[in-house]
């Protein structure tokens, strides 16, 4: 009896080891190192299925709910070039593996749905409307409005404008129910770990193409299955402004000034100009506030490392010229292209100027490329487009709501949060990364901990819900 009694109290002692364990920073590592090697291996199922089974014992046990955001955060790392949309594999860029694991999946994110409410409820996270919420809310409303009195309106505009509105609502109030139980600490060492997950990704694929050998890639290359180009580099960039925090706060900025560089590196390396036109500007002001706010022997370790790396850059640069040159040609030569965007932006254009109040709708195809494509890669353009004049009061408003909290009395770390949710709106401007979940959850986060935040700090808000 006393063996059985024993038994069970060791259980127990383990079990609270593992949530204890999970809660803390410890296993950004561990969970990263899972992810790198699903996505290497291909073994994107057997990936969801781990992340899914790590969201449910973080939701069920007693571990601190903070858990649950780094696997939310990595999951869609594991789509790999196997069996992403993004593959250059013949056959599937359909997205054949998603739909013919479709039950599996949606059946698995479900269970992981469920836990979550149950997650919460028993964990009495109380539920607040925010200023955030209301914006967020409102610019919900205008896309399903979206279309009304065109001739072309179809059950199909309501679905998607219910659709989307729901998307950016429900993401708002999930991180509106995590982010007072999360540090910031916690989210920026989050938010460099996944980085450092992409750096590693990219670096295999770049290797694997023979980028030391060959010469720069096309832009159509840099693909990692969860993305291209232009989604692979705003994943990255939301990175810049907590590392450089740290540069200047932490006993040991050489490292992360190291981190900076390779993530800056990875930015330019993606042949993404949508990015790198707010990445640079972004990249040189967050160097010199690092330097200015360092004190110390720290400022002097960071002076060290930028001079060490400029002149091993200078050093690489002259050596690999040819493998560099590649990519500073096609800046050169891509300059101000548009590569199709103004087309897009044209349409939408004379959509809203011929439906000016409640827009075209969601389900409006864009068709003057020969290809039926429904976002203009322009995130003020696209609310045009569904919503008319209503879409353009439902985005100011959510920008203005989230902005009377935000910028309330802003302390550096709320600060350090709004920048990274600023570079991904801004990069929204030229393309759609607006509307793809992971950074829409990232987004969502960031503004969602900034009111937390001034709702902790300062006592503005609508507290009570």
């Amino acid at each position: 009896m006393e063996a059985i009694i024993q038994e069970k109290l060791n259980c127990k002692r383990l079990l609270r080891r593992a949530e204890k364990f999970i809660g803390s920073e410890y296993a950004l590592a561990p969970l990263a190192l899972a992810v790198i090697f699903f996505h290497t291996f291909g073994f994107d199922l057997a990936g969801f299925t781990f992340l899914a089974a790590y969201l449910l014992f973080v939701f069920f046990s007693k571990a601190p709910i903070r858990a649950c955001l780094p696997p939310l955060l990595f999951l869609l790392y594991i789509v790999s070039l196997h069996n992403g949309v993004s593959s250059l594999v013949p056959n599937e860029l359909d997205g054949a593996f998603f739909f013919r694991n479709a039950w599996y999946l949606g059946s698995l994110g479900a269970v992981v749905i469920a836990a979550a409410v149950y997650g919460m409820y028993k964990r009495k996270l109380k539920f607040r409307v925010t200023y955030g919420l209301i914006g967020v809310s409102i610019m919900g409303a205008s896309m399903v409005v979206g279309g009304f009195f065109s001739e072309n309106y179809t059950v199909l505009n309501l679905a998607g404008g219910l659709s989307f509105a729901a998307y950016f609502i429900v993401f708002f109030i999930f991180c509106a129910f995590i982010a007072p139980q999360v540090s910031f600490d916690y989210i920026a060492k989050t938010v460099i770990v996944s980085t450092l997950i992409i750096l590693y990704q990219l670096t295999a694929r770049f290797l694997n193409l023979g980028i030391f050998q060959g010469g720069s890639l096309p832009k159509n290359s840099v693909s990692l299955g969860w993305g291209i180009s232009n989604s692979i580099a705003p994943m990255i960039a939301i990175g810049l402004p907590f590392t450089a925090y740290y540069m200047a706060v932490c006993k040991r900025p050489w490292f992360h000034f190291i981190v900076f560089c390779l993530q800056m590196l990875a930015i330019i390396f993606c042949l993404s100009r949508a990015m790198i036109i707010f990445a640079i500007p972004a990249a040189v002001a967050l160097l010199v506030w690092a330097l200015l706010r360092s004190r110390g022997r720290e400022r002097k370790q960071l002076v060290a490392a930028a001079a060490v790396t400029a002149l091993l850059g200078g050093v690489i640069l002259t050596v690999f010229w040819q493998q560099f040159s590649g990519y500073i040609n096609f800046y050169i030569t891509a300059g101000t292209s548009d590569r199709g965007r103004n087309v897009l932006f044209s349409e939408a254009i004379e959509a809203f100027l011929q439906y000016p109040f409640f827009g075209a709708g969601v389900a409006y195809r864009l068709g003057q490329m020969n290809v039926g494509i429904y976002l203009v890669h322009n995130t003020v353009l696209q609310f045009m487009l569904w919503s008319g004049v209503f879409g353009l009061l439902g985005l100011l408003a959510h920008l203005v709501f989230a902005g009377m909290t935000a910028f309330r009395k802003p302390n550096e770390q709320r600060i350090f949060l709004l920048i990274p949710a600023a570079l991904i709106f801004l990069h929204s401007i030229l393309d759609i990364v607006w509307f793809m979940p992971t950074t829409t959850l990232y987004y969502m986060l960031f503004l969602a901990k900034a009111e937390s935040d001034c709702i902790q700090k300062t006592g503005f808000g609508l507290t009570k819900g």
